[in-house]
């Protein structure tokens, strides 16, 4: 990015760099609708009985809201919601971190890799390793539906 834009500020750079990034995400999900889990959303639609939900994502406000409104999610899902800042790097332990200062320590995290699983431990904070892609070794990640259920069962309120 400085090579392309040698005059603009290292923030700046950052924030068009994940402007690029963030669009070709949102294209992919319109152009790839059968990557969207909505046997996923769906059960955690009727989890707000029970639970807040909130989201914690290296997104940016204005990508998720996009990618909110690309599969056609109820806006309305989650209650609480920690973005990354357009001119920060996507880093997720930051946005964490700041969804704590704000909120306090969620019930549990439900997401994906290692370094929030890791902040997870150290901070307390029960969490479910997800990988629906099967990439992931580990033998405690969740790799369906079914499993997820399991564990989110397991929880003690």
């Amino acid at each position: 990015m400085i090579t392309l834009y040698p005059d603009l500020s290292k923030e700046k750079r950052t924030k068009i760099a994940r402007e690029s990034y963030f669009n070709s995400v949102i294209k992919f999900i319109k152009d790839n609708k059968n990557q969207v889990n909505y046997n996923i959303i769906d059960y955690f639609s009727s989890l707000k009985n029970k639970y807040r939900l909130a989201i914690i994502t290296t997104n940016t406000q204005s990508a998720l809201e996009k990618i909110i409104k690309s599969i056609k999610l109820d806006k309305d899902l989650f209650d609480l919601i920690e973005t990354s800042k357009p001119e920060e790097k996507d880093n997720k332990i930051s946005v964490f971190k700041r969804f704590v200062k704000k909120y306090g320590k969620p019930f549990a995290y439900i997401g994906f890799g290692e370094e929030t699983m890791n902040y997870c431990k150290s901070e307390n904070i029960p969490y479910i390793l997800v990988d629906f892609e099967k990439k992931s070794d580990s033998k405690d990640v969740v790799r369906n539906l079914k499993e997820l259920k399991e564990k989110i069962s397991l929880l003690k309120c």
